[in-house]
């Protein structure tokens, strides 16, 4: 029988997400730049991605920098193929430049291409039904001389959440050995549970 697939838990959500940003990231810094006029690789690649962090001061010199911030999981609905549910999910990037004006602007461009690349992949490799943009906000984080902006998305990812009801009669004999035919954690074929349209 093959093992059915745990309920996903909101770790796994900025996981993909990063996974889908990092994956298509300078496919879509180059789309910004011919759209903006801007000459190729005037737009930087990420130095460092924080999934699950806040912006610190200390983390200043590994600008620019993408933060990933999931808020609650909520699930939605129960049906024969398991749960549904969705999470809200934070995309933030924080950059450093010479002028503030440069950093703010230089931000709102990256933080494009990192929603295009959402908006285009709302299957997040396999974990989401559907990701729709929900905002943004900008802020300026000027401190010590130090010239720094930041721009954020936020997204409300629709999920797949997980089976109920299926547990095994008794616990296994050797509980750490997966079954000959399970699939093995992170393949789409874990996470295709439901794939009910979502109004």
């Amino acid at each position: 029988m093959t093992e059915p697939a745990p309920i996903l838990d909101g770790g796994a959500v900025e996981d993909a997400v990063e996974t889908t940003l990092r994956t298509f990231e300078t496919t879509y810094l180059a789309r910004i730049e011919r759209a903006k006029g801007l000459e190729a690789r005037t737009l930087p690649v990420a130095k460092s991605w924080k999934p699950g962090a806040v912006f610190e001061w200390e983390a200043v010199d590994q600008l620019p920098s993408v933060y990933i911030i999931g808020g609650d999981l909520e699930p939605s609905k129960r049906s024969h193929a398991g749960y549904t549910g969705t999470m809200e999910i934070a995309v933030a990037v924080v950059v450093e430049d010479q002028r503030i004006r440069d950093a703010a602007r230089r931000a709102k461009h990256l933080l494009a291409s990192y929603k295009t690349s959402l908006s285009e992949h709302p299957g997040l490799t396999g974990v989401s039904t559907d990701v729709r943009w929900t905002g943004d906000a900008h802020d300026i984080l000027a401190k010590q001389g130090r010239r720094v902006a930041a721009a954020e998305a936020t997204f409300l990812i629709h999920l797949p959440l997980g089976p109920y009801e299926i547990g095994p009669d008794e616990p296994p004999t050797e509980p750490y050995e997966p079954p000959a035919d399970s699939p093995v954690m992170g393949d789409d074929s874990m996470l295709t549970i439901t794939q009910e349209a979502t109004p």
